[in-house]
């Protein structure tokens, strides 16, 4: 099943990327970790923190999405914007926090595609 819908891919995607990608991130889930280290792209792990553009993040969040629960979201720019506007409009910071962790800009363009995002742990696991 595809979805297209602007609703679920603001509600759901966007909470799938809070507990199941950052989240997993935040508790080191190692099926996740040894995922993000075998693309070759603009999301990856560098030192305890996690770097992404938000192209690429929305991006393997559909991939990673469409694993997790059988449904696949259109990779359009129409889509894309809905999420890039959920993770602007929702408290994900405040969000991320209560778990151990922030988002932060790793490296600032006038492009908003092109800049770099990080997640980075409050207090890093031994």
């Amino acid at each position: 099943m595809t979805i297209d819908d602007k609703n679920i891919i603001t509600t759901k995607l966007y909470h799938h990327v809070l507990e199941g990608i950052f989240g997993g991130f935040i508790r080191l889930e190692a099926p996740l970790l040894q995922s993000i280290k075998a693309l070759d792209g603009d999301i990856f792990i560098d030192k305890a923190a996690l770097i992404f553009t938000l192209p690429a993040l929305f991006e393997f969040s559909c991939k990673s999405f469409e694993n997790v629960s059988g449904h696949k979201i259109n990779n359009t720019k129409k889509s894309y914007l809905c999420f890039r506007k959920a993770l602007y409009t929702n408290p994900t910071n405040h969000l991320l926090q209560q778990q151990g962790a922030y988002v932060e800009i790793q490296a600032s363009h006038s492009d908003i595609n092109k800049s770099q995002y990080k997640l980075v742990l409050i207090t890093i696991p031994e």
